[in-house]
């Protein structure tokens, strides 16, 4: 990802500089590659993971394909009722942020990364508080607020060791 700089002023009136994450079209269209039952998966919106995104790579362009795993207990969030306090909090957070939600989930991601010696290497990523928006509806920087906001929500509680992820998804009723 490259680095797109912002410059805003605070509620003093002094500036600060914010980096805001580009993500390509190649990483927004097959960074959930694999998870949808057609293959492709949902488009990336924005996300606080600092795993690196590999395009298709080798002779035979290979896709990394990206697993949705089933989460089992994170150990502050499955302790009383704190998942419901943060989902409750997160919602506030995106209205505030106007943004469109279909769903909040909590997920973990695992697949395969490439090494140069074409090895592969199992990588499992962090729960991460997955928010699925209507299509077209939420731009990255407004994604990259809300995410900030949801951060220091989960900060308060003492918890620093979730990522939050945005991507593009529509309800459809069965």
């Amino acid at each position: 990802m490259s680095q797109q700089e912002l410059t805003k002023a605070n509620s003093s009136g002094n500036t600060s500089s914010e980096s805001i994450p580009e993500i390509s079209q190649l990483e927004r269209d097959l960074y959930y590659f694999g998870v949808s039952s057609g293959g492709r998966g949902p488009k990336l919106v924005y996300r606080t993971s600092t795993d690196v995104f590999q395009g298709p790579t080798g002779p035979h362009n290979r896709t990394r394909t990206t697993q949705l795993l089933p989460v089992s207990g994170h150990s502050k969030l499955s302790n009383s009722d704190l998942w419901n306090t943060i989902l409750k909090e997160t919602v506030k957070i995106l209205d505030k942020h106007e943004i469109k939600f279909t769903s909040i989930d909590p997920v973990r991601f695992a697949w395969d990364d490439y090494n140069e010696d074409g090895s592969e290497t199992r990588v499992t990523s962090r729960f991460t508080i997955w928010i699925g928006v209507l299509p077209e509806s939420t731009t990255t920087e407004a994604a990259f607020h809300a995410s900030q906001g949801i951060l220091e929500l989960l900060k308060q509680h003492e918890i620093d060791d979730l990522d939050v992820a945005f991507r593009e998804s529509v309800v459809r009723q069965l």
